[in-house]
Protein backbone atom coordinates (compact mmCIF):
# COMPACT_ATOMS: atom_id res chain seq x y z
CA UNK A 1 0.00 0.00 0.00
CA UNK A 2 1.16 3.52 -0.70
CA UNK A 3 -0.01 7.04 0.06
CA UNK A 4 -1.29 6.32 3.55
CA UNK A 5 -1.81 9.25 5.92
CA UNK A 6 -1.36 8.99 9.66
CA UNK A 7 -4.10 11.33 10.80
CA UNK A 8 -2.94 11.58 14.40
CA UNK A 9 0.59 11.22 15.74
CA UNK A 10 2.98 12.88 18.17
CA UNK A 11 6.32 12.98 16.40
CA UNK A 12 7.60 15.39 19.04
CA UNK A 13 7.31 12.72 21.74
CA UNK A 14 10.67 12.41 23.49
CA UNK A 15 10.54 8.62 23.20
CA UNK A 16 11.01 8.88 19.43
CA UNK A 17 12.25 12.43 18.81
CA UNK A 18 15.96 11.61 19.00
CA UNK A 19 15.46 8.82 16.44
CA UNK A 20 13.01 10.68 14.24
CA UNK A 21 14.96 10.36 10.98
CA UNK A 22 14.78 6.56 11.24
CA UNK A 23 11.14 6.64 12.31
CA UNK A 24 10.20 8.72 9.27
CA UNK A 25 12.26 6.54 6.93
CA UNK A 26 10.48 3.41 8.18
CA UNK A 27 7.10 5.09 7.86
CA UNK A 28 7.75 6.09 4.26
CA UNK A 29 9.04 2.61 3.43
CA UNK A 30 5.68 1.32 4.69
CA UNK A 31 3.82 3.74 2.37
CA UNK A 32 2.96 6.45 4.90
CA UNK A 33 3.46 9.79 3.16
CA UNK A 34 1.34 12.17 5.27
CA UNK A 35 1.31 12.88 8.99
CA UNK A 36 -0.84 15.07 11.22
CA UNK A 37 1.52 15.89 14.09
CA UNK A 38 -0.54 16.99 17.08
CA UNK A 39 0.73 19.20 19.87
CA UNK A 40 -0.65 18.59 23.35
CA UNK A 41 0.64 21.54 25.42
CA UNK A 42 2.22 24.95 24.93
CA UNK A 43 5.64 23.51 25.69
CA UNK A 44 5.71 21.17 22.68
CA UNK A 45 4.29 23.46 19.99
CA UNK A 46 7.72 24.72 18.90
CA UNK A 47 8.90 21.14 18.35
CA UNK A 48 5.79 20.43 16.27
CA UNK A 49 6.50 23.52 14.17
CA UNK A 50 10.15 22.52 13.69
CA UNK A 51 9.23 18.96 12.66
CA UNK A 52 6.67 20.17 10.12
CA UNK A 53 9.30 22.43 8.55
CA UNK A 54 11.92 19.67 8.59
CA UNK A 55 9.94 16.78 7.09
CA UNK A 56 7.84 16.86 3.94
CA UNK A 57 4.25 15.75 4.42
CA UNK A 58 3.98 16.69 8.10
CA UNK A 59 1.00 18.92 8.89
CA UNK A 60 1.25 20.69 12.27
CA UNK A 61 -1.58 20.87 14.78
CA UNK A 62 -1.50 22.97 17.93
CA UNK A 63 -3.69 22.48 20.95
CA UNK A 64 -3.99 21.78 24.64
CA UNK A 65 -4.84 18.19 25.50
CA UNK A 66 -7.22 17.67 28.47
CA UNK A 67 -4.39 15.93 30.34
CA UNK A 68 -2.29 19.12 30.03
CA UNK A 69 -4.84 21.73 31.14
CA UNK A 70 -3.18 22.13 34.55
CA UNK A 71 0.12 23.07 32.86
CA UNK A 72 -1.37 25.86 30.75
CA UNK A 73 0.19 29.35 31.19
CA UNK A 74 -1.94 32.49 31.36
CA UNK A 75 -1.11 33.79 27.87
CA UNK A 76 -1.67 30.45 26.09
CA UNK A 77 -4.39 31.73 23.74
CA UNK A 78 -2.16 34.44 22.29
CA UNK A 79 0.59 31.87 21.80
CA UNK A 80 -1.83 29.51 20.08
CA UNK A 81 -2.96 32.26 17.73
CA UNK A 82 0.66 32.89 16.78
CA UNK A 83 1.27 29.24 15.90
CA UNK A 84 -2.00 28.94 14.00
CA UNK A 85 -0.78 31.79 11.81
CA UNK A 86 1.23 29.04 10.09
CA UNK A 87 -0.61 28.26 6.82
CA UNK A 88 -2.34 24.88 6.75
CA UNK A 89 -2.07 24.24 10.49
CA UNK A 90 -4.83 22.43 12.40
CA UNK A 91 -6.20 22.80 15.93
CA UNK A 92 -5.41 19.79 18.10
CA UNK A 93 -5.11 17.77 20.07
CA UNK A 94 -7.90 19.18 22.18
CA UNK A 95 -10.72 17.51 24.04
CA UNK A 96 -12.51 16.34 27.16
CA UNK A 97 -11.77 13.36 29.40
CA UNK A 98 -13.63 12.38 32.58
CA UNK A 99 -11.79 9.08 33.00
CA UNK A 100 -8.04 9.72 32.84
CA UNK A 101 -7.59 13.49 33.11
CA UNK A 102 -6.74 14.81 36.58
CA UNK A 103 -8.05 18.32 35.90
CA UNK A 104 -11.70 19.05 36.87
CA UNK A 105 -14.04 18.88 33.90
CA UNK A 106 -15.17 22.52 34.23
CA UNK A 107 -11.57 23.68 33.67
CA UNK A 108 -11.20 21.29 30.75
CA UNK A 109 -14.39 22.68 29.21
CA UNK A 110 -13.19 26.28 29.55
CA UNK A 111 -9.94 25.55 27.70
CA UNK A 112 -11.65 23.27 25.17
CA UNK A 113 -14.35 25.74 24.18
CA UNK A 114 -11.88 28.54 23.55
CA UNK A 115 -9.91 26.29 21.20
CA UNK A 116 -12.99 25.00 19.39
CA UNK A 117 -14.30 28.56 18.99
CA UNK A 118 -10.93 29.60 17.55
CA UNK A 119 -11.02 26.71 15.05
CA UNK A 120 -14.51 27.85 14.05
CA UNK A 121 -13.38 31.45 13.57
CA UNK A 122 -10.24 30.53 11.61
CA UNK A 123 -11.98 27.63 9.79
CA UNK A 124 -9.29 25.11 10.76
CA UNK A 125 -9.83 21.36 11.03
CA UNK A 126 -9.83 20.00 14.58
CA UNK A 127 -8.48 16.81 16.18
CA UNK A 128 -10.42 15.86 19.33
CA UNK A 129 -9.75 13.45 22.19
CA UNK A 130 -12.89 12.35 24.02
CA UNK A 131 -13.14 9.76 26.78
CA UNK A 132 -16.41 9.30 28.68
CA UNK A 133 -17.44 12.90 27.96
CA UNK A 134 -19.67 12.56 24.90
CA UNK A 135 -22.67 14.10 26.68
CA UNK A 136 -20.54 17.22 27.26
CA UNK A 137 -18.75 17.26 23.91
CA UNK A 138 -21.70 16.91 21.54
CA UNK A 139 -23.50 20.16 22.55
CA UNK A 140 -20.26 22.07 21.86
CA UNK A 141 -19.90 20.41 18.47
CA UNK A 142 -23.47 21.47 17.73
CA UNK A 143 -22.81 25.04 18.89
CA UNK A 144 -19.68 25.42 16.74
CA UNK A 145 -20.71 23.31 13.76
CA UNK A 146 -19.33 24.80 10.54
CA UNK A 147 -19.25 23.27 7.03
CA UNK A 148 -15.67 24.51 6.62
CA UNK A 149 -14.44 22.99 9.89
CA UNK A 150 -14.13 19.19 9.71
CA UNK A 151 -13.69 17.49 13.08
CA UNK A 152 -11.64 14.35 13.64
CA UNK A 153 -12.54 12.33 16.72
CA UNK A 154 -9.24 10.63 17.50
CA UNK A 155 -9.23 6.91 18.38
CA UNK A 156 -13.03 6.79 18.46
CA UNK A 157 -14.46 4.92 21.44
CA UNK A 158 -18.03 6.21 21.55
CA UNK A 159 -19.65 3.08 20.21
CA UNK A 160 -22.25 2.62 17.45
CA UNK A 161 -25.13 4.53 19.08
CA UNK A 162 -23.49 7.95 18.66
CA UNK A 163 -22.36 7.51 15.04
CA UNK A 164 -25.39 9.00 13.26
CA UNK A 165 -25.49 12.02 15.58
CA UNK A 166 -21.78 12.71 15.05
CA UNK A 167 -22.01 12.25 11.27
CA UNK A 168 -24.43 15.20 11.17
CA UNK A 169 -21.83 17.33 12.95
CA UNK A 170 -19.14 17.04 10.23
CA UNK A 171 -17.22 14.45 12.27
CA UNK A 172 -14.64 12.07 10.84
CA UNK A 173 -13.84 8.99 12.90
CA UNK A 174 -10.24 7.87 13.38
CA UNK A 175 -9.32 4.42 14.66
CA UNK A 176 -6.04 3.32 16.19
CA UNK A 177 -4.43 -0.10 16.52
CA UNK A 178 -6.91 -1.06 19.25
CA UNK A 179 -9.42 -1.73 16.47
CA UNK A 180 -7.49 -4.92 15.65
CA UNK A 181 -8.15 -6.44 19.09
CA UNK A 182 -10.69 -9.24 18.76
CA UNK A 183 -12.33 -8.26 22.06
CA UNK A 184 -12.95 -4.66 20.92
CA UNK A 185 -16.52 -5.45 19.88
CA UNK A 186 -17.76 -1.90 20.53
CA UNK A 187 -15.39 -0.43 17.93
CA UNK A 188 -16.16 -3.25 15.49
CA UNK A 189 -19.88 -2.48 15.69
CA UNK A 190 -19.26 1.27 15.37
CA UNK A 191 -17.05 1.12 12.28
CA UNK A 192 -19.69 -0.86 10.38
CA UNK A 193 -22.06 2.13 10.70
CA UNK A 194 -19.60 4.74 9.40
CA UNK A 195 -19.37 5.58 5.68
CA UNK A 196 -15.95 4.72 4.26
CA UNK A 197 -15.24 8.37 3.38
CA UNK A 198 -15.56 9.29 7.08
CA UNK A 199 -13.06 6.71 8.38
CA UNK A 200 -9.48 7.76 9.21
CA UNK A 201 -6.56 5.80 10.66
Amino acid sequence: MTNLHDTHCHLQDQRIYDNLENVMDRAREAGVTGFLCCGSEVGDWEAVSEISARFEGVVPAYGIHPWSVDKTPDMWLNTLLRYLDQPGSFVGEIGLDTKYAKTPIDLQVAIFEKQLKLAHELQRPVSIHCVKAWHILIPYLEKYKHPGVPVQVHSYNGGPDLVNQLLKLNVFFSFSGSLTRTRNKKAHRAIKKIPIDRILI
